[in-house]
């Protein structure tokens, strides 16, 4: 089964959270950290998008992380 390519960003997206969340960056400094590097490299809106994605993958995580 072929996904789409907004599938296949979304599935990308879920796994930059989920891999951020394993490193440990689950206290406001280590995310505001992380977030200013995103930003740095990659602009503003991917690190907040990033940050939104955390958010929701942190709610999630009883489901995946293990």
């Amino acid at each position: 089964m072929t996904s789409t390519p907004d599938e296949q960003e979304l599935q990308r997206r879920v796994m930059e959270a989920r891999a951020r969340l394993r490193e440990g960056y689950t206290t406001r400094e280590k995310v505001d950290e992380l977030m200013r590097r995103v930003a740095s490299k990659r602009g503003q809106a991917a690190a907040d998008q990033l940050r939104e994605d955390m958010r929701a993958q942190w709610k999630t995580r009883s489901e995946w992380m293990a």
